[in-house]
């Protein structure tokens, strides 16, 4: 159940090893975790600490202290968030050069491949050249199950081995070896072979250069080898397939089952969610998978490094060696197959005041000029800038890059349909100018008039699409059609 659900190539699992090898042997190294994702990610329904994001800080930052490797986990998710112009900010909400990103958007863009090697691509341009990792969506919930027969329930965070006493079987700590790690390795690539937990949402051709892993509770296992029930305890004689989910709900004597009538809570005041949201219980095991893949590696990068050094390397010398065979395992980032209509071949730069933001650049306030009547709205948590009753224009410094392309998003649903841009051209190349008090009745006289820039397009159903800009610093006004009542631009 749990291999079908988690799963690793024999390549990547090389990757993390090297990866986490050459950090131990570094000074000042570190290790970065972007999180994104929908609200399954954000924690909906129960506390943003319990998300799997923070049970993965909570099991690997005392390891991670241990090797002398500052961590740091950014958990950048959002409700109801579109998989672009989201897809862009991982960078820009997050901090930059991550080694491990998450995606998890099933519910908003499941089927887009594109947005697939997109995010793939966030981990391949890092500079570290990080790993993805692709997180099904969903969750289902155990309440229908028997109640555990273990004190405290196995899928709660306070179970330990101690607690399986008579008349239960006890169990024992593990303490694996190398023949044990290597055992391991081989199970996780055999199981990805015959049940990908990842190749859902990636194309095999970044196999190495990405070094994927993921979590897919729907993916199959054929044929099915355990006699089904459905969630209400059930027969279910149906298919001869099954999923993840079918053997959760499979009951096995005398064993700590994860799954049991507890897992079925959530982490609110009532208790309830929704059932699209994954349980307490299941955050917690989303994140322990996450977790098993990288203290395997890391196991296995120390025994790696014992036997090395006892041959008298030292740790520079080591530290070239890790890397070299590292960027051998990765080889090149192949070309974009399907992502070329997000313009995933450049490595963006978005600019939001959207929370959570780990990043101290790359925020839409840095960016504004001028005095203007447009609010900070903070719904559901989030910074934009919005005008919706109040007249006013909303004045951007924009600096163009390799495309000449600049993208202006709003909301979802809301591309700016009922808005007029103008380009302000090279109105911002002295930056040792004051333009905390610009406007458009108060530029200089001597600069190219005003006109409408009329190079947009629409682009999905949140962007306008600003087309061959020139080189530059520009200021760009965005001005609402105040005859439109109805209209909501942000």
């Amino acid at each position: 159940f749990f291999y079908l659900t988690t799963n690793i190539n024999e390549v990547a699992f090389d990757v993390y090893k090297y990866r986490f090898a050459k950090k131990i042997m570094e000074k000042n190294s570190r290790y970065l975790m972007l999180y994104g994702g929908s609200s399954v990610t954000e924690g909906d329904d129960n506390q943003y600490n319990s998300s799997y994001p923070l049970i993965v800080d909570k099991r690997l930052r005392p390891v991670m202290d241990e090797l002398g490797i500052e961590f740091r986990v950014e958990n950048i998710a959002q409700a109801n968030n579109g998989c672009l112009p989201y897809g862009w900010c991982y960078e820009s909400m997050g901090e930059e050069d991550p080694d491990f990103v998450n995606w998890e958007q099933s519910y908003n863009c499941g089927h887009d491949a594109p947005s697939f090697e997109l995010t793939a691509r966030v981990a391949g341009t890092s500079k570290y050249r990080g790993s993805v990792h692709f997180t099904a969506s969903g969750g289902f919930s155990p309440k229908f199950l028997p109640p555990s027969n273990f004190t405290p329930p196995y899928c709660e965070e306070e179970w330990t081995v101690e607690s399986v006493k008579a008349p239960h079987t006890p169990l024992k700590h593990w303490y694996p070896s190398e023949s044990d790690l290597e055992a391991e390795r081989t199970k996780l690539n055999d199981f990805n072979k015959k049940s990908c937990s990842y190749c859902r949402f990636l194309n095999p051709r970044y196999d190495s250069s990405v070094s994927p892993t993921g979590f897919n509770i729907w993916t199959l296992g054929k044929p099915c080898p355990y006699h089904l029930t459905d969630d209400k305890g059930q027969p279910n004689h149906a298919t001869q397939e099954c999923d993840a989910s079918n053997f959760a709900y499979t009951v096995v004597s005398d064993v700590p089952r994860f799954f049991s009538q507890e897992g079925g809570r959530y982490d609110s005041k009532n208790g309830g969610g929704a059932r699209h949201h994954p349980t307490k219980s299941f955050h917690m095991w989303r994140g322990e998978a996450i977790t098993y893949i990288h203290v395997l590696t890391i196991l296995s990068a120390i025994n790696m490094i014992e036997k090395d050094m006892k041959g008298g390397k030292k740790r520079s010398e080591l530290a070239k060696e890790y890397a070299d065979k590292l960027e051998k395992l990765q080889g090149p980032l192949p070309e974009p197959k399907y992502c070329d209509k997000y313009y995933c071949q450049y490595k963006p730069k978005c600019y939001t005041d959207f929370k959570p933001h780990f990043n101290k650049k790359y925020t839409l306030s840095e960016l504004i000029v001028g005095k203007s009547e447009w609010i900070e709205d903070w719904t559901n948590f989030k910074s934009l800038r919005h005008n919706k009753d109040v007249k006013g224009n909303l004045y951007l410094k924009i600096i163009p890059e390799q495309t000449g392309k600049v993208l202006i998003c709003g909301m979802m649903g809301e591309s700016l349909k009922h808005t007029t841009f103008y380009m302000d051209l090279h109105a911002a190349e002295d930056e040792s100018k004051d333009l905390s008090t610009y406007s458009y009745e108060t530029r200089d006289s001597k600069l190219p008039k005003l006109v409408p820039w009329t190079n947009r397009k629409y682009f999905l159903a949140e962007c306008t699409e600003l087309y061959d800009v020139p080189s530059g610093k520009h200021i760009l006004g965005i001005v609402r059609n105040e005859t439109i009542k109805t209209d909501h631009v942000s």
